[in-house]
């Protein structure tokens, strides 16, 4: 398994951390994870490889719904965290094809502790603010909430919308809730906070 020489765990991680946070402040808003020459396994996203790597350590666990094995030793070897069943993990790394079963069992947290949710990533195949930025089959989400200036509205192919509908539940009962980043094939990434409402249609 491939040992990411070049990703350096203080500044990259401290680059693409700020990054995170700032398109959780701004749901919307995308960023671009990049500027590292990494190797992920197939099946995950470059972008999803970086939050991984930025993300997880030794204190935290991780869940893997496809190419499980070579996803599980990846992180394993390159962020010591530690892969953990989906109802009991602090990371959840989806598809955006995948059933939604592994995202309904991701823990809410809890109101005394609201902040021991999971957090959700999921690899979709492309992210725009306009619609006729792809061909693909895609989703329209229109975003408010906290953030948000009124409403913001992006294209996303490659999801599954049964996802969105059990993220939608899921997130029903605020503090309670995942947060949730989508990541594309050109590095971007979209984040959803549980604290966001959105509705969905078709294009």
């Amino acid at each position: 398994m491939i040992r990411e020489t070049s990703y350096d765990e203080v500044f990259d991680a401290q680059t693409h951390f700020r990054l995170i946070m700032d398109s959780m402040a701004r749901p919307g808003k995308l960023n671009v994870l990049n500027g590292v020459a990494i190797q992920p396994p197939d099946s995950l996203n470059r972008a999803s490889a970086l939050i991984g790597l930025g993300l997880l350590n030794a204190d935290v666990s991780f869940f893997v719904a496809r190419n499980a094995t070579a996803i599980t030793t990846y992180f394993t070897v390159n962020t010591a965290s530690r892969p953990a069943p989906a109802a009991e993990a602090d990371f959840l790394f989806l598809h955006g094809n995948d059933s939604p079963q592994h995202l309904d069992a991701a823990k809410p947290g809890t109101l005394t502790y609201p902040d021991t949710n999971a957090f959700v990533i999921i690899d979709v195949a492309s992210i725009s603010l306009h619609p006729d930025q792809t061909t693909e089959p895609r989703l329209q989400l229109t975003l408010s909430g906290p953030g948000v200036n009124g409403q913001q509205t992006v294209f996303v192919a490659g999801l599954n919308e049964a996802l969105l509908t059990t993220l939608r539940d899921k997130n029903a009962e605020y503090p309670l809730g995942i947060d949730t980043i989508l990541t594309d094939q050109n590095d971007q990434i979209l984040c959803i906070p549980r604290s966001n409402r959105f509705v969905v249609g078709g294009l």
